[in-house]
């Protein structure tokens, strides 16, 4: 068996600090604030004086740090809204869960399953036109 190699070793470093972070999940769990509870307010004072910023606004992981600062600069609106635009779809070929409407329009082949949704593997013909969406595996478009 080969041996694990670990990237961090959690243990030893939370047996160095076990009193502290039991103490400070026990504060916790006894008040219930487990959302926006006063160690959040704590965190960003503290992170807000180490980095000298004027403001410290903590999120839930590091993606969620990176889409804010997308949306601050504009990028990400369009990808995360339900929106509506002319746009293009490319040729695709892909296999999911489906029922024919715009995006699937193909033949049948004798392999293929029958009813209605099915699933098989298909090509998407390229598409231009207008609709509500929301991106997904067919509005895969820049903005």
């Amino acid at each position: 068996m080969t041996p694990i190699c670990e990237f961090i070793d959690l243990k030893a470093q939370y047996a160095r600090i076990k009193d502290q972070v039991d103490g400070r999940m026990a504060a916790v769990l006894q008040h219930g604030r487990f959302i926006m509870g006063p160690e959040i307010a704590e965190l960003e004072t503290r992170l807000q004086d180490y980095t000298g910023s004027a403001h410290c606004i903590t999120v839930a992981s590091g993606t969620e740090a990176l889409l804010i600062a997308l949306m601050a600069l504009g990028i990400w609106l369009h990808v995360t809204e339900h929106h509506e635009h002319q746009h293009i779809h490319e040729r695709t070929m892909h296999a999911h869960p489906h029922v024919h409407d715009e995006h699937h329009q193909h033949a049948h082949g004798p392999e293929d399953p029958p009813g209605e949704p099915h699933t098989h593997s298909h090509e998407h013909q390229p598409l231009k036109h207008a609709h509500p969406h929301t991106p997904d595996m067919h509005h895969l478009h820049r903005h």
